[in-house]
């Protein structure tokens, strides 16, 4: 606004006076200048953003303490970044920062102007600029044709990672699963974890939530079954090696075998035109209640004592480099061990089932139950052959010539053929390549895999059975297999020397089954412990007078509390 004095401003003929003529130049001047700063400091912010914005990170970035007249210097400048997951999209970045400028004619720069217009009018961003790796989402397997109203799981799976603070997460983890009641078993490392929990339907669910926000990056594979009681006697929570070490040392888990899903296994197994060696990486008792076709009952009955002699595999380096292995275990964490260790020891084309067994007897239930018509079990299905040729998930390596795409193809066709006609020979066997049952490491003892067919044999009678047992004499504990009709006769014990042996355990089992008190099933579950609360017959400390050591103790003399 003019002041009053006009006169001061004009001249008597109206024009203007040298003196505010001069006044308003520089005040143009210094209007352009100040424009030329903030388009500067504007152009910087913008470089900034699209700086951080290729590298992975979405800022947010202001000046701090610093006039707008004026560009701010690199120390007046705020960084708050935080990692994004997902990529930007350029309407979440598009800046709101336009230049401002008094005339058209100040420094405006065709570079300069390119860099500053709103990245809406220019090309999108590539997705590719975030540089963080889509997170896995976690599996769970189970056996859709289980009784999925059962009121509990057991829930299994291990995790090979670096765990920065075991015993932090060894407390987390003891605190949640006591607060909810659960069991089981519980083993934390520096190399990851691995577990076998028993709960409510519920407290596994949030149990597999919370393991999944914890290893994140981590592909888990969660395997769960329903049951209708706590499937273990109580909580283990201990920081311990993932399975027993070999005794061959420490070996480095980053360099494991390659991963096969069930139906590249299957198809594997299917294909007889290439050699290829199958292990059973499991204890003979477990190979002796159920197996793959064509792997041989290991000889062993401990892991710790597992290596390549034990398994008779080449020994010549350009053997070891041309073998195809193929390995397999209950769950899948046996094989990542010993897989590194033959990875270590020279052999290139080292094969693991994914998820070991047991997923490999989901997946294909639930595959046989999908086909399967209205109305028919997936057994029926089985027999019929309806879907024993497809194998969807099955990735083909790329070919480099059409005779090797052609050749690859007639060798896929063959395996499927080889595949459909195993699946109809399998007497029923929903899991196409296996015989008999699945011995697991709980209150059950074994898992029903879909299979008619029952491959073990009773250690008295050399009758066929499924049943398998603990021995009586605590300082044998021999894993065996005994029918019905033995039981009574052996009462749980794997010879004669055994039934006499001082310290035994109270099994009353001729008194019992004769009474039709107790199954074989049940005698079956008390050697892998009672219920949660339950005296444990199979202990000692639980039957033996207090007085008495353990290793002085004699049924026949001191008798039981």
């Amino acid at each position: 606004r003019r002041p009053a004095g006009e006169a001061a401003w004009t001249s008597s003929s109206g024009a203007r006076s040298p003196a505010r003529t001069a006044q308003h130049h520089r005040a143009v001047a210094a209007a352009a200048k100040r424009s030329q700063h903030r388009y500067i400091h504007q152009l910087f912010l913008e470089s900034m953003r699209l700086l951080l914005l290729s590298c992975g990170l979405s800022a947010v970035v202001k000046p701090a303490n610093a006039r707008p007249m004026r560009v701010a210097r690199l120390a007046d400048i705020k960084f708050a970044s935080t990692f994004s997951r997902s990529a930007t999209s350029s309407a979440s970045v598009t800046s709101s920062v336009r230049p401002c400028f008094t005339s058209a004619r100040v420094f405006r720069p065709m570079l300069m102007q390119r860099l500053v217009r709103p990245l809406s009018k220019r090309a999108p961003l590539p997705v590719s600029c975030d540089s963080t790796p889509p997170t896995p989402e976690p599996v769970l397997s189970f056996n859709p044709a289980d009784d999925q109203t059962l009121p509990y799981r057991i829930l299994a799976f291990y995790i090979v990672a670096p765990v920065e603070n075991p015993t932090s997460l060894m407390s987390d983890y003891r605190k949640f699963l006591e607060k909810r009641g659960m069991v089981g078993r519980v083993y934390v490392c520096e190399e990851g974890l691995n577990v076998q929990v028993s709960g409510t339907t519920a407290d596994c669910a949030e149990y597999r939530e919370l393991v999944a926000q914890a290893f994140r990056g981590q592909q888990i594979l969660f395997k769960e079954d329903p049951i209708a009681e706590l499937a273990f006697p109580k909580l283990k929570v201990k920081h311990k090696p993932l399975v027993p070490k070999l005794q061959s040392g420490d070996i480095d888990l980053n360099n494991r075998g390659q991963d096969l899903t069930p139906e590249e296994w299957a198809t594997m197994l299917a294909d007889n035109t290439k050699p290829k060696v199958i292990l059973d990486v499991r204890n003979g008792y477990e190979w002796d209640l159920g197996r793959f076709e064509g792997a041989e009952r290991p000889s062993l009955d401990h892991f710790t004592e597992t290596d390549e002699a034990a398994y008779k595999l080449p020994t010549d380096e350009h053997d070891k480099e041309e073998t195809p292995v193929m390995m397999y275990c209950t769950g899948g964490i046996r094989c990542e061990i010993f897989s590194a260790k033959l990875k270590a020891s020279g052999f290139k084309h080292v094969y693991k089932l994914q998820g070991g067994v047991q997923h490999y007897g989901n997946t294909f239930a639930a595959k046989q139950k999908a086909q399967a018509p209205a109305g028919a079990t997936a057994k029926e299905s089985v027999r019929d052959g309806a879907g024993a040729g497809d194998h969807g998930g099955t990735t083909a390596a790329p070919v480099s010539s059409d005779a090797k795409k052609e050749e690859q193809e007639q060798a896929a066709a063959s395996a499927a053929a080889a595949l459909k006609s195993s699946s109809k020979d399998a007497q029923g066997s929903v899991s196409p390549f296996w015989k008999g049952s699945l011995f697991v490491f709980d209150r059950r003892n074994k898992m029903d895999m879909g299979s008619d067919e029952v491959v073990g044999t009773c250690l008295h009678c050399g009758g066929a059975t499924d049943a398998i047992f603990n021995c009586g004499n605590v300082d044998c504990n021999k894993m065996h297999l005994v029918c019905h009709n033995c039981l009574p006769q052996s009462q749980g014990y794997c010879s004669q020397e055994c039934s006499v042996a001082p310290r035994r355990r109270p099994l009353p089992l001729a008194d019992l089954l004769a009474e039709g008190q107790v199954t074989a099933e049940v005698v079956a579950s008390l050697t892998q412990g009672p219920p949660p609360g339950m005296r444990d017959p199979n202990k000692l400390s639980t039957t033996k007078p207090h007085c008495i050591p353990r290793k002085d103790f004699n049924a026949d003399i001191h008798g039981f509390q």
